[in-house]
């Protein structure tokens, strides 16, 4: 039997997001019209039969707003939607997402036109570009479901869901890459090659070891009360910890890094010959 959590939630445990879809729409918000103050697309992806909807993609759909009304260009949402299944054939639209702190009276109409468009009820994603009070971006999920007296007039409450934003290991390098750019003068950060990331994620680990070290001797010392929750935290990752020699753990990272620069040498000699048939073709064409 459900949970009255559930039920309120329409059968929606949770929604998983794929941090991509985070950037594309802050991407679609820098993007809009000088005129739009906010913007609303589709989101793509699959529901589990556990109450599960994992959200993998998204595309903004063009729409007109003004204090008493709003357009939504459905023909422009029909066919990115087509476009999106024939690279993507097993997404479906599981809901639709907007920028903004509020939901207003124009979100319910919209909901309702994606209600028609889901198979199983949709999920509204708001995402609030720039929050004012802690000055960090909020993403928050809802679902709607009608309240009223039985037998007369009903309406509909947006209700929220539990949201997990999806971030992969090479989601983490670019966001990396991103940070570095917020101290730069010219907003521009490179890309970092292969050694590069390598000595930044061990700089990392080497600065997070210092500090855990000398937390776990503070606690040894009695100079800090031991917390009994990271005590546990600390006991299960030793007791996952592969039991591996130094000898061969020095010997594993090595032969990973020799790879690493042997692939290196290769893609530098392969960019090397292609420039050097470019400049003969050139030479033999200009003859």
């Amino acid at each position: 039997m459900a949970s009255s959590k559930e039920a309120v939630s329409g059968g929606i445990k949770y929604v998983n997001i794929k941090l991509d879809v985070i950037f594309c729409v802050l991407d679609f918000y820098e993007r809009r019209g000088a005129n739009d103050q906010r913007v609303m697309g589709t989101l793509l992806g699959s529901h589990d039969a556990g109450g599960v909807i994992e959200v993998n993609a998204c595309f903004m759909v063009p729409h007109k707003e003004s204090d008493d009304e709003v357009a939504v260009d459905k023909l422009a949402a029909h066919r990115m939607f087509e476009l999106h299944k024939k690279a993507n054939p097993s997404d479906t639209i599981v809901g639709w997402f907007a920028t903004g702190n509020s939901i207003n009276e124009h979100s319910l109409l919209i909901h309702e036109f994606y209600t028609g468009a889901c198979v199983k009820p949709p999920v509204h994603v708001l995402v609030e570009t720039i929050s004012k009070i802690n000055r960090r971006i909020d993403v928050k999920a809802f679902v709607s479901s009608p309240m009223g007296v039985p037998k007369q007039t009903l309406g509909h409450m947006f209700n929220p869901v539990t949201l997990n934003i999806v971030q992969h290991s090479a989601d983490t390098s670019a966001v990396e890459i991103f940070k570095q750019g917020i101290v730069e003068k010219s907003k521009v950060s490179p890309a970092l090659s292969d050694i590069d990331l390598v000595r930044s994620s061990c700089e990392l680990i080497l600065g997070r070891l210092d500090q855990l070290i000398g937390y776990v001797e503070s606690v040894l010392d009695g100079k800090v009360h031991g917390d009994s929750h990271v005590g546990r935290m600390l006991t299960e990752l030793i007791m996952n910890l592969p039991q591996v020699k130094p000898e061969q753990f020095k010997e594993t990272i090595n032969r990973g890094l020799k790879d690493n620069l042997m692939v290196l040498y290769l893609a530098k000699l392969i960019e090397n010959q292609i420039s050097i048939q470019d400049k003969l073709l050139t030479m033999a064409l200009n003859a």
